[in-house]
């Protein structure tokens, strides 16, 4: 799958205040049409940043896999980084 539209996970408040960050990893099923289902928290870093990753990547979009030339559905991994806004910017997304 590529894909095509992300959202920016968004900050908690107790996070924010403590400036707290780190990566979130969610397994997710890319279905045929592009879209995300069957999220799961891989690796969850706490204070509500999970959930927000979790709210974040099921509104991505992608560009389903093909076997045989025809859409298939995919499991795949997503690192969603948080970094505090104080912090230098970093990517939001990598996919394994």
């Amino acid at each position: 799958p590529v894909l095509v539209r992300s959202v920016p996970p968004a900050f908690t408040p107790a996070a924010n205040q403590l400036q707290y960050g780190g990566t979130v990893v969610v397994s997710a099923i890319v279905l045929a049409d592009g879209s995300v289902s069957h999220l799961r928290v891989l690796k969850p870093i706490g204070l509500g940043l999970d959930e927000q990753a979790l709210v974040a990547v099921s509104r991505y979009q992608f560009k389903p896999a093909l076997a045989d030339g025809k859409p298939i559905a995919f499991q795949l991994d997503i690192n969603v980084k948080f970094v505090p806004e104080t912090l230098p910017p970093a990517s939001a997304v990598t996919i394994d």
